[in-house]
């Protein structure tokens, strides 16, 4: 048996007077609080939580389609006669995968899948939109707003559009096509 000395007795005794486990157990057990109310502050959070990502979801879908080359990119395509007949008028364009690393947008370059659909046919839209050398020196820099007016685009260039239709999965309309070498842009209809 362990030596019992002073020290360790008055040890154990304050150990017990100051960290009675069992005397606090019995204090929670008397501010218990119901399980209803409980559930009242989970599910009020929990619509909270929900509701706050729809929100950010929703206003950062509408930050996207109103950027200039979104702007840019439908204008290209609602142009095309050709292509909005064949869809089927009204044309829509869906909501983006933000979680697809596919799309993305920095400082100086915007790719993104866009689902598109009209009446008659859907598919996607594939954008790919560079700022301009000179445009991306000036990002922090404050644009005029007569300028920025005029400028509707904000000196962003579709670099390559092009469609996918659903029913012809392996078939590529392009719509905008800048190949590196000749920096000359092409428009082409559907035909």
């Amino acid at each position: 048996m362990p030596k019992c000395s002073r020290k360790n007795i008055q040890s154990a005794i304050f150990l017990r007077q100051h960290l009675s486990f069992a005397g606090e157990l019995s204090t929670l057990e008397m501010h218990r609080i119901p399980v209803q109310s409980l559930m009242k502050v989970a599910s009020i959070g929990g619509v909270f939580v929900i509701g706050n990502a729809l929100l950010m979801r929703f206003l950062t879908q509408k930050k996207l389609k109103d950027s200039p080359y979104f702007v840019q990119a439908r204008d290209i395509l609602m142009s095309n006669q050709a292509l909005v007949s064949f869809l089927g008028e009204p044309v829509g364009f869906g909501s983006v995968d933000l979680g697809d690393s596919k799309n993305f947008s920095t400082s100086e370059e915007a790719r993104f899948e866009i689902p598109i659909k009209g009446s008659n046919h859907e598919g996607i839209l594939y954008l790919w939109s560079m700022r301009d050398s000179h445009a991306a020196s000036k990002v922090g820099d404050l644009i005029d707003e007569e300028q920025s007016q005029n400028n509707k685009y904000a000196e962003w260039n579709i670099k390559n559009l092009e469609i996918t239709i659903k029913d012809k999965p392996n078939q590529k309309l392009i719509l905008v096509s800048d190949s590196v070498l000749t920096s000359n842009k092409k428009s082409v209809g559907y035909s």
